[in-house]
């Protein structure tokens, strides 16, 4: 058998343990609603672990009444919680970038980070838990009390004809032990066909069955395409309605740029999810900067309206530009090709490795000189 079908086959066996694990431990918080799910050769009962998000009555704290969207961003240490609560950022969120989209961090790094922030500021935390496949072969341990949010991908899923059963299943483990439940975020793949998961839609019909506090569209493979590459804004703003309709606030992420949030913006989710953005040199795997995180912010809180240009100074002329360009995009829109050229920007040189993310900003004072070669 392979490793693959090994592990679904892991997978599926916890169903009956969740089960009479369920059974076992309830309380007030949480509710057994039995889900039968049919296969041709056997019939299994699922307990679901509904979060009080799920009744009418309760509103969902996530879903905005604004236009401002929260702003979480994922960090790897203590320090970074720190930054991110100097920086202003609504929500902390626990996460190891070197292990995957949503790589899990060490359940004492969990523990750490959401003590730090409660402790700070009292801000929610949400932590990734990894891949629903990688919990077939080592167990599952004990979630913080004072974790709000939490998130498991769905890579490798997509050929799995009971996908949402076994998501379900690990939500339920990780309930049960924790002795209460935890909010829970749907996560889709915007690239999901690379990343063999189901496609959005099915995603959140089945974070709404699920009860989920929040439906979240992210990128699996960090290397790739970014979300506002991957998926077209007609999509985003169908799917955003359909969350909202049904209760769910509505995320954004995938190498999510200040470059970016005017079409992101425009899709009007409540929360908009980063960690590159928010790090030195824009690299996912560097250290946050409460600097960044604050530019951010500060971007978020601005109208719409008052985003939509600004006026900077090319080469002694006065040109109006959408608001948070980049260097790349003003170059391309002067049909210029940044391989002969350098860039100054109020009398600082701008590598050519950081001109896609050097967003520029209202008065800015750009000198371009085409280079000449000699010989």
């Amino acid at each position: 058998m392979s490793s693959g079908m090994a592990g679904m086959s892991a997978l599926r066996n916890q169903w009956h343990r969740h089960a009479c694990l369920c059974e076992l431990k309830t309380n007030s918080e949480s509710a057994l609603v039995p889900v039968r799910h049919q296969s041709p050769k056997h019939s299994f009962l699922f307990p679901s672990i509904r979060s009080s998000l799920v009744n009418p009555v309760t509103k969902n704290p996530l879903i905005r009444e604004t236009n401002t969207p929260l702003l979480l961003v994922s960090v790897r240490t203590p320090e970074e919680a720190v930054a991110v609560i100097e920086g202003g950022a609504a929500i902390v969120d626990v996460k190891d970038p070197e292990r995957g989209p949503l790589g899990m961090a060490s359940i004492e790094m969990i523990f750490t980070i959401a003590s730090t922030a409660k402790g700070m500021a009292g801000l929610p935390v949400s932590a990734a838990l990894g891949e629903v496949i990688d919990w077939h072969h080592q167990p599952i341990p004990v979630l913080p009390p004072h974790l709000h949010y939490a998130k498991l991908g769905l890579s490798g899923l997509a050929a799995e004809p009971h996908w949402a059963a076994l998501w379900q299943a690990v939500r339920n483990e990780f309930d049960v032990l924790r002795g209460r439940p935890v909010q829970w975020v749907a996560v889709a793949y915007a690239d999901y066909q690379a990343a063999r998961s189901p496609d959005l839609p099915a995603v959140l019909e089945a974070g709404i069955a699920a009860g989920c506090a929040a439906f979240l569209i992210d990128t699996w493979d960090k290397q790739g395409g970014r979300l506002v590459d991957l998926v077209s804004q007609d999509m985003l703003r169908q799917l955003a309605v359909r969350a909202r309709e049904a209760g769910l606030a509505f995320a954004l992420a995938g190498r999510v740029q200040l470059c970016d949030l005017r079409t992101v913006r425009a899709c009007s989710p409540d929360i908009i999810a980063v960690r590159g953005a928010a790090c030195a040199e824009g690299q996912r795997d560097a250290t946050i900067e409460p600097s960044r995180v604050a530019t951010f912010v500060s971007a978020l809180q601005e109208e719409p309206a008052a985003m939509a240009s600004i006026t900077i100074q090319v080469n002694g002329v006065a040109t109006t530009i959408p608001a948070l360009s980049t260097v790349t995009q003003l170059l391309s829109s002067l049909n210029k090709n940044p391989r002969f050229l350098a860039v100054e920007r109020n009398r600082e040189l701008v590598p050519r490795t950081r001109h896609a993310e050097c967003v520029l900003t209202e008065g800015d004072q750009l000198e371009i000189v085409t280079l000449v070669g000699g010989g």
